[in-house]
């Protein structure tokens, strides 16, 4: 794990998810330099794509904004975008999560040798398997940039302990199966299932899928080491008539969040 990821878990972690380019680039830079002053520990930066996998319509929805401002929100982009973050606080992991065929057409070798060097801290690709994770894992050549693998609560035991054994930076626990999106509650069982997954190794787990409310970081952080909040805060970006104002709100939120953990 970097050294950077590993600080953010020292204490509770919140990471934001932010869609690359929704509203525009310029916008993006400035939401996230905001969540950093607001003290987000971890942001995910998620590259647009047409058909995203396993995200709810809130999401979907700031996907097709970006894709449609006509700017540039390729990889390439996104990695210029977390050097940039990186000389604005090189305390803060930025990662990327994109689709396996982003990366794939990108090509491994390129995207992380280019990870590397503008100090990105991870790579998420929810619709990539297990092994072809352990095949990547093999061929890159950087050992900075891990590969974040993602586990469901369904996961059997046997599967489980292949994929936590494999996991580098930390593991994404989804809270639910189904998509992304605001819940109103959460299965009793979570806390067995971060049980499990300690007792198979000792690495980090965030939570993510569906947190929307002070309550829900309560109680998920007393036995999770981090939360990430998605189609809330986007939805809060999508509600609001000002991009100032939707920043304003994401940022108050981040600091009601990080009071309760």
């Amino acid at each position: 794990m970097s050294n950077v990821l590993e600080k953010a878990f020292k204490e509770k972690a919140l990471i934001a998810y932010v869609t690359l380019g929704d509203p525009s680039l310029e916008d993006t830079i400035q939401y996230c330099k905001a969540l950093i002053d607001a003290g987000i520990n971890i942001i995910e930066i998620g590259l647009p794509f047409s058909d995203p996998i396993a995200d709810g319509p809130v999401i979907q929805a700031s996907h097709q904004t970006a894709l449609e401002t006509g700017e540039d929100v390729s990889v390439k982009s996104g990695l210029t975008l977390i050097k940039t973050l990186n000389e604005y606080a090189p305390e803060i992991p930025v990662l990327i999560m994109a689709a396996t065929n982003l990366i794939m057409q990108f090509g491994y070798e390129a995207f992380f040798k280019q990870a590397e060097e503008v100090g990105c801290s991870g790579l998420i690709m929810p619709d990539c398997s297990i092994e072809m994770i352990h095949s990547i894992n093999q061929d890159k050549p950087s050992a900075s940039v891990p590969l974040i693998n993602l586990v469901s609560p369904l996961c059997n035991k046997e599967r489980l302990r292949k994929i936590v054994t494999q996991s580098q930076g930390f593991i994404y626990l989804l809270s639910s199966t189904g998509i992304t999106g605001e819940r109103e509650a959460f299965s009793a069982e979570l806390s067995q299932f971060v049980n499990d997954i300690k007792q198979i190794k000792d690495i980090p787990v965030a939570i993510g899928f569906g947190i929307s409310q002070e309550s829900h970081c309560k109680k998920l952080s007393k036995f999770a080491d981090g939360l990430i909040v998605g189609s809330h805060f986007v939805k809060l970006m999508q509600d609001t008539s000002t991009v100032k104002e939707g920043i304003d709100a994401v940022c108050n939120r981040v600091k009601q969040f990080k009071a309760v953990l």
